[in-house]
């Protein structure tokens, strides 16, 4: 049996970054020192069953105000159709190391393309140190995007996995997250391959599933299990939304769209998101194994009576909100295209943060011996992270702490829980 990364398996499957639009400029090699201002008033950040309905229902709302809003981004990617796309372009081009990708051609296999993009130079934003300060960063920008744009007022929700799990005997399916009316609606509809099926109808479209068997040789391979990438969401406030943007980074003006799909997987939240595997990975002992643990999955491929998939448990808390969720989540680039994104990266952000508060003085600022398991080398407090068209260029430090404390940041926000819910 094959013990294969999911994390590669991703990156194997959604990596070949198509026609691109031009980008903005590389990450610059240095960014000045923040002083910023004394955090008093903290944004509070809460679980979204936590949210009152109406509260619900106004996130909601503001996500409804960015698919809406045009977008700010359309002099670096003429194809963007409005405000929400802009942050998914920002994802793109990070996930390519921040720089232009109009360019960027893959190499002789999906494996060593994957790799290659993340070997652009050290400011790519997965298999590296800055994985984690990134998407800090990034969800802290789109918080005050909602905040200034869209008449959200409170600090961005969370999803702790963990509650839709069988540790609480409770499933994705059932989750108040995914409700259809004051959630993110439910799963995708199946899209079956490679079997007999009746003259009508016919089975539904996965306009994502499509462009992959079309595009990338070898998809058919029966290790990519079809299931994963489900199909049209069929309920909730995004069910009609179309998606402009992708799939692999794709970027052309013209195209005609396609559906938000998803695929959820019960087994991937009941291992990954167990309260076990996430006080395995809050025993870290420093930045670098934490960060490891936190990315880099451990998940073996097999048959199981005859089915080709995952079979056997473990993987990463990352791989939870993407390989649990499937469909558009799966893709590496585009994955932001889903709105679950953003409180799925909220709640890693809240796991780091728990694992900072648990040793202060010695985890806040500690950005040490950050493992690559792409091998792209150490970062440092004063590696640049680099948010384009977004925002300000910022040094490392300056979102080490969500708090402040010591002024050298910007960041002004905090958790409604922290890790003794995992304890009990």
């Amino acid at each position: 049996m094959v013990r294969v990364s999911l994390s590669l398996l991703l990156g194997a499957v959604l990596a070949v970054v198509g026609a691109q639009a031009p980008g903005s400029a590389a990450v610059p090699a240095a960014v000045p020192a923040v002083k910023g201002a004394a955090c008093t008033t903290p944004r509070l950040r809460r679980e979204w069953r936590s949210l009152s309905i109406p509260q619900r229902q106004k996130y909601l709302s503001a996500m409804q105000c960015m698919l809406s809003a045009p977008s700010k981004a359309r002099v670096h990617f003429p194809p963007l159709t409005n405000r929400y796309e802009d942050f998914v372009a920002l994802h793109i081009n990070a996930t390519g190391g921040g720089m232009n990708l109009t360019n960027f051609r893959g190499v002789e296999s999906l494996m060593t393309s994957f790799a290659s993009a993340m070997k652009m130079g050290s400011n790519g934003i997965h298999g590296t140190g800055t994985f984690l300060p990134w998407h800090r960063y990034a969800v802290w920008t789109w918080e005050t995007a909602l905040r200034e744009e869209c008449g959200w007022t409170e600090g961005q929700p969370y999803w702790d996995w963990n509650i839709d799990t069988k540790d609480h005997n409770a499933t994705l399916k059932a989750s108040p997250v995914f409700d259809p009316v004051i959630g993110f609606g439910g799963d995708g509809v199946r899209v079956a391959r490679n079997v007999s099926v009746p003259a009508a109808p016919p089975p539904p479209k996965n306009p994502m599933l499509d462009w992959l068997t079309a595009n990338i040789p070898g998809f058919e391979m029966p290790m990519f299990d079809p299931a994963m990438m489900g199909g049209c969401v069929q309920d909730g406030p995004f069910k009609n939304i179309t998606l402009h943007v992708g799939p692999m980074g794709r970027m052309i003006s013209g195209e005609k769209g396609r559906c938000l799909t998803r695929g959820f997987n019960q087994f991937i939240m009941d291992s990954a998101a167990s309260k076990e595997n996430i006080r395995k990975v809050l025993a870290s002992k420093d930045f670098g194994e934490f960060r490891v643990a936190i990315e880099q999955p451990r998940v073996r491929f097999g048959a199981t009576n005859g089915s080709f998939g995952i079979v056997s448990d473990g993987g990463d808390l990352h791989t939870i909100g993407h390989g649990g969720i499937g469909g558009e989540m799966m893709d590496v680039f585009t994955s932001p295209n889903d709105p679950i994104f953003w409180l799925h990266h909220g709640n890693l952000d809240r796991i780091w943060s728990i694992w900072q508060d648990a040793a202060p003085e010695k985890r806040r600022y500690d950005a040490s011996n950050p493992a690559s398991f792409w091998n792209t080398g150490k970062i440092s407090l004063t590696t640049p992270i680099w948010m384009g068209f977004a925002a300000p260029d910022r040094p490392v430090r300056a979102v080490m702490d969500p708090l402040n404390r010591n002024g050298e940041g910007f960041l002004c926000y905090k958790y409604e829980t922290g890790g003794e819910v995992y304890y009990a």
